[in-house]
């Protein structure tokens, strides 16, 4: 395997992708949950999967096939709750995958969300995982990560707040 050329330009894509899916996952459930964001990472990337699979299979078993459709989410979502895990983790792992759906919409390719119940696609030719559309979506996640920390931050300071009779719901969502 030669480390110069196509090959590796296409492999570095595909790495940056995965990476931007990682970070967007990360982002969300750090902003939006109080929860640690490994199990929105890990649904973020989860769908890439099919990268693994042979390229002369096709549709539903290519990439932007099976597992990147909602009822591939669902069940992801739904093994990780019957692991005994958390339910905030299964949470976390189907906003990772929702997200990754989303961030792939807006390829020419696009995603088949409604899959086995309808085949189209949907696809907006917005290149979000190289130049500009990657930018924004590092920068969103940047900006997302920042506003979490500060609504844990205020939530510390009031922190005092639950130590003197007042509880707080450990599920609860930050908005």
């Amino acid at each position: 395997m030669s480390l110069s050329g196509p090959g590796l330009e296409h492999l570095a894509y595909l790495l940056f992708a995965v990476v931007t899916h990682a970070a967007v996952g990360y982002a969300l459930v750090s902003a939006f949950t109080d929860r640690p964001p490994r199990a929105g990472v890990v649904g973020a990337v989860l769908p890439d999967v099919d990268l693994l699979f042979p390229l002369a299979w096709t549709f539903p078993f290519d990439h932007r096939g099976l597992t990147h459709t909602l009822a591939f989410a669902a069940a992801a979502a739904a093994v990780v709750a019957l692991a005994r895990r958390p339910r905030w983790s299964a949470r976390a792992a189907a906003l990772g995958l929702c997200s990754h759906l989303l961030v792939d919409s807006f390829t020419k390719s696009g995603v088949a969300w409604l899959y086995p119940l309808a085949t189209e696609r949907l696809a907006v030719a917005a290149s979000v995982h190289s130049g500009w559309g990657a930018a924004l979506l590092w920068g969103f996640a940047a900006l997302a990560v920042a506003a979490g920390r500060r609504s844990s931050d205020a939530g510390e300071t009031a922190g005092s707040a639950t130590e003197s009779g007042m509880s707080e719901t450990p599920d609860a969502p930050r908005f």
